[in-house]
């Protein structure tokens, strides 16, 4: 009974070690309900990625539609009223396009890669209606085709 006893002790004594106040571990205890900081290196902001459906039903006029693939991407086929601002180019020129951190932004690419990382940037930056749909490959809706006129 004793050898019991002992044991008891014991692992309720591992138990109780693993939820002190030295590091947060999500799978053994929850944070302090008052006091709990986010760490240092979590984001500052999550985009939230929806399906082509729902940005679709989020089209307006006054919501931007943005697409970040490059310019030869683009003329080949694009979501009708969307600016393109390539990836590579948002961090010089997202100021100067994007004015209102509370805007409507509707984000594609050609595949989804491209839109999560300029959707992270914009949320980071700032702009809290962020939405990323992923890739022009997976829009089955109308897109508008650059016309090439021959002389």
């Amino acid at each position: 009974m004793k050898k019991k006893f002992i044991t008891f002790m014991l692992c309720s004594v591992v138990a109780l070690s693993a939820c002190s106040n030295t590091a947060y571990e999500p799978a053994l205890c929850p944070p302090p309900a008052d006091d709990y900081q986010e760490p240092d290196n979590a984001p500052l902001s999550n985009p939230t990625r929806i399906t082509a459906a729902q940005a679709y039903e989020m089209f307006s006029p006054e919501a931007i539609i943005l697409d970040v693939r490059n310019e030869d991407e683009y003329l080949t086929g694009h979501i009708k009223n969307a600016i393109l601002l390539p990836v590579n180019d948002l961090q010089e020129r997202a100021n100067e396009l994007l004015l209102d951190f509370e805007q409507l932004i509707l984000i594609y690419c050609r595949s989804g890669n491209r839109s999560a990382r300029a959707a992270t940037y914009l949320a980071e930056l700032g702009f809290t209606r962020v939405y990323d749909f992923g890739g022009i490959i997976d829009w089955p809706y109308e897109i508008i085709a650059q016309q090439c006129t021959t002389k």
